[in-house]
C-alpha cells in the first residue's frame, strides 16, 4: 500500500493530544505545511472550510504504508467521515514544495464557532483533553520530524 499522507491542523497535529492515533507508528514523519484555501475555525474543536482566501497552519503527516490503512481508519473514525468531516484530497505547501494529501473538512453547512487566530490552532490551546475512543498498542519508536 502507499504511504498515508493526510495534513493535521488541530489535534491530531505533533504534540497535541489526538497525534497519538499515529506518532508511535516506526517510520512516520511529519513536516511544517500552510493547507491554502481553508479557513480554521473552533467551537469546542477546530475545523477546516474551504474559504478560497485563507490559509491555514499544519503539520504534513506521512505515514508509512503498512502502517497505512490502520491509521486511516483511526483518523476516520476520530473525525466521524463522513458525517461530521468529510475526508478530501487537499494541496498543501511545504518547504519542498506542493503536496496533495487527505484533509478534513466540517461536513456541516451551518456557521457556528470562531475563527483561529493566524489560522493556526497552537494560538488557541496547545493543551487539550484528548477526545476518547480506541487507544492504539503501542508500536514503538517516536516519530521522526522532517523540519526542511
Amino acid at each position: 500500500m502507499s504511504p498515508l499522507r493526510f495534513a493535521a491542523y488541530g489535534t491530531l497535529r505533533p504534540g497535541f493530544p489526538n497525534a497519538r492515533l499515529w506518532d508511535t507508528v516506526p517510520g512516520v514523519s511529519s513536516e511544517p505545511c500552510v493547507i491554502p484555501g481553508v479557513r480554521l475555525q473552533v467551537d469546542s474543536v477546530p475545523f477546516a472550510r474551504v474559504d478560497l482566501g485563507s490559509e491555514a497552519v499544519g503539520d504534513l503527516i506521512t505515514v508509512p504504508g503498512e502502517a497505512a490503512s490502520r491509521v486511516l481508519e483511526r483518523l476516520d473514525w476520530l473525525e466521524g467521515h463522513p458525517f461530521l468531516y468529510v475526508r478530501v484530497p487537499w494541496p498543501c505547501v511545504t518547504a519542498s514544495g506542493t503536496v496533495v494529501c487527505w484533509l478534513y473538512l466540517d461536513a456541516t453547512l451551518e456557521e457556528y464557532g470562531r475563527p483561529v487566530p493566524g489560522g493556526d490552532y497552537a494560538n488557541v490551546r496547545k493543551t487539550r483533553t484528548a477526545i476518547g475512543g480506541p487507544q492504539p498498542e503501542r508500536e514503538g519508536g517516536a516519530y521522526a520530524h522532517n523540519h526542511q
